[in-house]
C-alpha cells in the first residue's frame, strides 16, 4: 500500500519538545525549548525568562536542535 502525499511537512513541529538555538535576522541568537509552534510563531521557554516567549517566524534567520549537553 503506497502513502499518501498530504503536503510540505512543517519540520518544526517535530521540535516541539526539544533544546534549540534560535538565530535572528538581526545577528542575535536565542536558546530554549520549543512549546509550540503555530503559522506565524515560535512559542520558546528560556531558562532566563519566566513567560514563555512569542517569536515572530519571520524574524527567524535559522533553527537548530541543540545536543542534551549543551546548555540554554
Amino acid at each position: 500500500m503506497t502513502q499518501k502525499y498530504t503536503g510540505k511537512k512543517n519540520w518544526l513541529v517535530e521540535l516541539i519538545g526539544e533544546k534549540v538555538a534560535i538565530s535572528f535576522l538581526d545577528g542575535k541568537k536565542m536558546t530554549g525549548k520549543i512549546i509550540d509552534v503555530t503559522a506565524y510563531d515560535i512559542i520558546l521557554v528560556n531558562k532566563k525568562i519566566e513567560n514563555p516567549i512569542v517569536i515572530l517566524k519571520h524574524s527567524v534567520k535559522y533553527v537548530y536542535k541543540l545536543s542534551d549537553k549543551q546548555e540554554d
